[in-house]
Formats: structure tokens, sequence, C-alpha cells
């Protein structure tokens, strides 16, 4: 007469009696029952999935900025008047604003990355920059990433009139500024 099977204690138990060794370093593999460990997990990760598919369907779109694209420098206002050195021509410099809110800011072989935001305010916007970080590299003006960071302002405000950008690096001071184009 075959004995009837009984219900082990706990997993633990049914899992070391069922389980066959196999190659060194490997996890061992149940003889039997398998069955009864894999569908609860098969539950519960399409549970996580569709929890998590679900999550992602609620994210905000970031509403349409006229700062998103790619802005290349084109010169100063007065000429000359707020770089020690001005980058030459054959160098261009281009800062990108992308929709993730970072932006990316490139001086021949440098470039300076940081998250954004932007504000409205009076007729242009505020731009705060945090969290920047460099290549390392220097840029056309033959300054390292470190300087850079260092001496950039972490509000400015912006005018954009279609695809022209004017950068104030001062909220205070609208004398001075920097001139952008929109690359299409």
């Amino acid at each position: 007469m075959r004995a009837a099977h009984r219900k082990p204690a706990n997993n633990r138990v049914e899992f070391a009696r069922c389980a066959r060794p196999t190659r060194k370093g490997e996890a061992p593999l149940l003889a039997a029952h398998a069955e009864r460990y894999t569908a609860p997990m098969r539950r519960v990760t399409l549970c996580a999935v569709l929890i998590a598919a679900n999550s992602c369907t609620n994210f905000d779109v970031p509403p349409a900025s006229p700062i998103f694209g790619i802005w290349v420098f084109q010169g100063t206002f007065p000429a000359d008047a707020l770089f020690p050195r001005i980058p030459p021509a054959e160098c261009p410099i281009s800062t990108e604003f992308k929709p993730d809110y970072i932006s990316i800011s490139r001086s021949g072989d440098s470039f300076i990355r940081a998250a954004y935001d932007i504000r409205a305010h009076e007729s242009g916007y505020v731009i705060r920059l945090w969290n920047m970080s460099h290549n390392g590299k220097r840029n056309c003006q033959g300054f390292d990433g470190e300087f850079v960071i260092q001496h950039t302002p972490q509000e400015r405000y912006v005018e954009i009139a279609g695809d022209q950008m004017k950068v104030y690096l001062s909220l205070e001071n609208r004398d001075q500024y920097l001139i952008l184009h929109r690359r299409r």
C-alpha cells in the first residue's frame, strides 16, 4: 500500500526534500512540485509589472516651451563686453534645452550638463540651473569645465523672439547679454 502524501510544515522543508543537486555554483532545482512555487511567483511578477505599467501612464508630459531646442551662440551686446576672450568663429558654442529639463552646453570638446527649470518672468523667462557637471575638457576660450561651472550664474533672465534668444547673465543688470539663434 502506498503511503499518503502529506503536506510539509513549511516551504523550506518541502524545498529541502524536493531539491536535487546541480552543478557547482548553481541554484538547486526543484525535482517535484515545481509548479507549486513558480505559479504564485508568476502571478506576483505579473501584478508588479501591471502596477508599474499603470503608474508610468500617469507621468505628466512637459508642456511645449519656446526654450526647447538647440541654440547657437552668435555674439554679445555690447560686442566683446562679457568675455575676456571671444571664441574663434570656427569653434561653435551651443546650448541644447531638452524637454526632460536637462541642458547640455557645448564649446569645442567641452560640455557642461545641468538640470534646469524655467518660469515666466516679466516679458521673458528665468532659467535656473543646478546639478552641473562637465567632461573635464577645455572649451573654445581655453577654460576648463570646473572654472566655467564656478563662474556660471545659477539664474539667468532670457527673452525669446522667434528664433532669437537674449540671455542676460544677471536678473538685475540688463545692459549686457548673449545673443543665441535657434538651430533648425
